[in-house]
C-alpha cells in the first residue's frame, strides 16, 4: 500500500485522473461510508510505532460499512500487519458490536478476544481499549490487469469514542483531505 495526501483538490477531479490512468482504471462499485474503530493499549504503541515509522508495526480495528449509527449485526474485526513495505490483514467476525458498549472493558475484551491466539497480538491481550473512532466516503477502483487497486476517500471524521455513548454523535473534527491508496502485490512494485 502507498498512501498520498490530496489537499486543495476535490473528489471529482482525483477521480477523473484516476480514470484516465493508461492503467484503465474501472469503478469497482459505488461509494461507501467506512467506519473503524481503533485501539491501542494505555501507552500507546501502536499509534507511535506507526508515527515513528517502524518497519514493523500492528493496527488493531473494529471495521463496518454504512452510516456510523448504523452498525450492522456484524462488524470486522481486523488486525493489520506491516513488515516494512509489505502488509497484511487477519479478519474475525464481532457478531455483537455495538457503539454504546465502547466503554465495557469486558465486552471489549470480548471482541477482542478472537485474535488474542495470534502471536502479534498475544502481548497486547487484555490491555487494548478504544482510542480513536473514525469515518470516511471511500471509492474503490481497479486497473484492467487487476494488479492495481486505487481508493479515494473523503469526508474524514474522526471523534473519541466515549462521545458515542449518549448515543448523540458529535464529530469534533473533520478534514477536507482527500486520501488516495495505491494497494498492489510487492512484485508489481517496479
Amino acid at each position: 500500500e502507498r498512501k498520498f495526501m490530496a489537499r486543495g483538490t476535490n473528489r471529482e477531479e482525483i477521480e477523473a485522473m484516476v480514470m484516465l490512468h493508461p492503467s484503465f482504471f474501472r469503478r469497482l462499485h459505488v461509494p461507501r461510508v467506512v467506519n473503524n474503530v481503533y485501539f491501542d493499549d494505555f501507552e500507546f504503541s501502536f499509534f507511535k510505532e506507526n508515527v515513528e515509522g517502524d518497519s514493523q508495526r500492528n493496527k488493531v480495528r473494529i471495521r463496518w460499512y454504512g452510516e456510523l449509527t448504523d452498525v450492522p449485526a456484524e462488524a470486522t474485526l481486523e488486525l493489520k500487519s506491516r513488515f516494512n513495505q509489505a502488509g497484511s490483514k487477519d479478519h474475525f467476525s464481532v457478531k455483537d458490536f455495538d457503539l454504546k458498549r465502547l466503554g465495557d472493558q469486558k465486552k471489549v475484551d470480548s471482541w477482542l478476544e478472537e485474535c488474542t491466539s495470534l502471536p502479534k497480538l498475544i502481548r497486547k491481550s487484555g490491555t487494548l481499549r478504544p482510542t480513536l473512532i473514525n469515518s470516511y466516503r471511500r471509492s474503490y477502483f481497479l486497473s484492467a490487469d487487476g494488479k492495481y487497486r486505487v481508493t479515494v476517500d473523503d469526508e474524514l471524521r474522526f471523534l473519541r469514542p466515549f462521545d458515542t455513548l449518549s448515543g448523540f454523535i458529535v464529530y469534533p473534527w473533520e478534514d477536507r483531505t482527500n486520501v488516495i491508496e495505491l494497494k498492489y502485490a510487492m512484485e508489481d512494485d517496479d
